[in-house]
């Protein structure tokens, strides 16, 4: 699995980032002037995963790829928790606290997963800090980037929810083990949740997202589509309540940049 690709192509956009966002002296180190996300986060908060847990099944042993998988997807939603606390910290905009929260509910669904294989946790017992390099300087560099203003705050948060959606397309693609597809399917549909409301809190700072990573076709489905319940809940994981899909081969659904990130 290319995960140096993924993380490398989402640096090089947080570095362009930087050549168009000015410093907003007047917000850094206290809150916005005004909370425009609270709504939209209250209308969201409607549709956040309350429960991810289950029931996992026997299955066969995992192949080398949906370990990898898991490894990456265990420190990528800590990753997103980790970024959007600090954000909140940072601004105090409710959207933040909310989907932190829901990260949180991410990965530790991923780290049940874990468990159930037998596979060592990879994440750290401090906030902000990670076993893979590569995820360690992206997680750097958004924290800068998104301190710089309360518009790249959220920008940054559209970014790590489409690096989310595309990861979590291909490794869904890459399996048929019906414990990690219960799973990674509610974390798609979370994942698509969050962008829908990054995007919508951004268009009340003025700001039209346009992706950097999923392809427009498959971004404008997305964002036009309306919030969506993850149909989580306990009990078997059988994969028939898994939300609304995902889809396989020839979807499309490639990096803006041309920078494909499949396993490998």
């Amino acid at each position: 699995m290319n995960t140096k690709m993924i993380v490398t192509n989402l640096i090089i956009v947080a570095s362009m980032l930087f050549a168009f966002t000015s410093c907003d002296n007047s917000k850094i180190n206290g809150n916005p002037i005004s909370d425009k996300s609270e709504l939209i986060a209250n209308e969201l908060d409607n549709y956040l995963d309350k429960d991810l847990s289950c029931s996992f099944v026997s299955t066969d042993s995992l192949t080398l790829d949906e370990t990898e998988g898991l490894i990456l997807m265990r420190e990528e939603e800590i990753l997103a928790r980790d970024v959007y606390a600090a954000m909140n910290d940072q601004w105090g905009l409710t959207i933040f606290n909310r989907i932190s929260s829901s990260e949180q509910r991410h990965t530790t669904a991923v780290l049940n997963l874990l468990n159930f294989y037998s596979i060592p946790d990879p994440a750290t017992s401090t906030i902000g800090t990670f076993s893979n390099p590569s995820l360690q300087q992206l997680y750097n560099d958004l924290i800068v980037l998104g301190n710089s203003s309360v518009e790249s705050a959220l920008t940054v948060g559209c970014n790590i929810e489409e690096i989310d959606i595309l990861d979590l397309v291909n490794l869904l693609d890459s399996t048929n083990n019906q414990n990690i597809t219960f799973v990674y399917s509610n974390l798609l549909n979370g994942s698509k949740n969050h962008l829908r409301a990054f995007v919508r809190v951004l268009k009340t700072y003025g700001i039209t997202y346009q992706p950097q990573y999923l392809d427009l076709a498959f971004f404008n489905e997305i964002i036009n589509s309306s919030f969506q319940g993850n149909g989580g809940n306990s009990g078997s994981c059988n994969g028939n309540n898994a939300g609304n899909g995902y889809g396989h081969g020839g979807n499309g659904h490639g990096h803006h940049h041309g920078c494909g990130h499949g396993n490998g």
